[in-house]
């Protein structure tokens, strides 16, 4: 699993550590419980738009280069 910008077992109350006590895998039983929270239980589509349509407000992507002048480091002789 990854995670990108939040901590999942940082408290975001307290700053403390947690812990995973349990993992579930069972769909049935996810469905379940997104079904009592009155959550979305299917996965959103993500599909392109239909007929090649791109949206309004595309824009042209650009590339440059981005040049490091700092010295590059020699071998490590030990």
């Amino acid at each position: 699993m990854e995670v990108y910008e939040v901590d999942p077992l940082l408290c975001p109350r307290c700053g403390g550590t947690r812990k995973v006590v349990a993992g579930i895998e069972r769909p049935a039983v996810v469905r379940q419980i997104l079904d009592h929270l009155g959550l979305p239980t299917a996965a959103p589509s993500l599909r392109a738009p239909p007929d090649g349509r791109v949206a309004a407000h595309s824009r042209d992507w650009s590339y440059e280069p981005l040049f490091d002048d700092s010295p590059v480091p020699g071998p490590v002789t030990v």
